[in-house]
């Protein structure tokens, strides 16, 4: 067993899922199951979340260039492009 945990190369952070999961396949005969895991963690989880972030991403990445396309069709968008500062600052009547 120590032959092989010396032989398998782990960095301490940041590992791919890959390593990750051959890691707990190798050291899975431990002596008390209910430590086995406790610092690593859950890849499934882990996987679920960036595929989340990234489907929030798209869709944000979709509402910008939407309200942005609306912006420049209508003449708000005109005076927020070309630097609208607000009632204070604009020219008297």
């Amino acid at each position: 067993m120590e032959k092989l945990l010396k032989e398998f190369n782990v960095p301490a952070k940041h590992g791919s899922e890959e390593e990750l999961s051959l890691w707990r396949k190798l050291v899975m005969p431990v002596k008390n199951p209910r430590r086995r895991f406790r610092y690593v963690a859950n890849l499934d989880k882990r996987s679920a979340v960036l595929e989340q972030k990234a489907k929030i991403g798209e869709k944000l990445q979709a509402c910008l260039v939407l309200y942005m396309e609306e912006l420049e069709s209508t003449d708000a968008g005109d005076d927020f492009m070309n630097g609208y500062r607000g009632r204070r600052n604009a020219p008297r009547r």
